[in-house]
């Protein structure tokens, strides 16, 4: 076997160190690297259960709001229906009131100014 000179040797182990040296500086980079994804991993995910609340909370009052106008388009209804009710009743009331008064009265009325004119007394 042929063995290197020493100086040689020297020269080649340094060369290696220094490659070792690189790729340790690299994986300490990237050990870097993943601690700071792992601690962005972990906010997003906290970020995510937070905005997860805020959404069903939005989803809550806007299932609520929904809920009320239900309610108020069911009431409406009801005014609207005692409305015509009331419409009825004002116009069955006048008609009542025509047929029962104004109408016996004005004809009363006709006769004796007939009477009156035609002088049959």
């Amino acid at each position: 076997m042929s063995e290197k000179p020493i100086e040689y040797q020297i020269v080649e182990n340094s060369q290696k160190i220094k490659d070792h040296e690189r790729r340790l500086q690299n994986i300490e980079n990237d050990t870097k690297s993943m601690n700071t994804l792992a601690l962005l991993m972990e906010q997003q995910t906290e970020i995510n259960k937070e905005q997860n609340e805020t959404l069903k909370n939005v989803n809550d009052n806007l299932t609520s709001l929904n809920n009320r106008f239900e309610n108020v388009e069911v009431r409406v209804d009801e005014l609207e229906k005692n409305d015509q009710i009331k419409k009825k009743a004002v116009r069955s009331f006048l008609k009542n009131v025509l047929y029962k008064f104004v109408l016996p009265i004005l004809t009363g009325l006709l006769i004796i100014a007939l009477t009156v004119y035609f002088g049959l007394q």
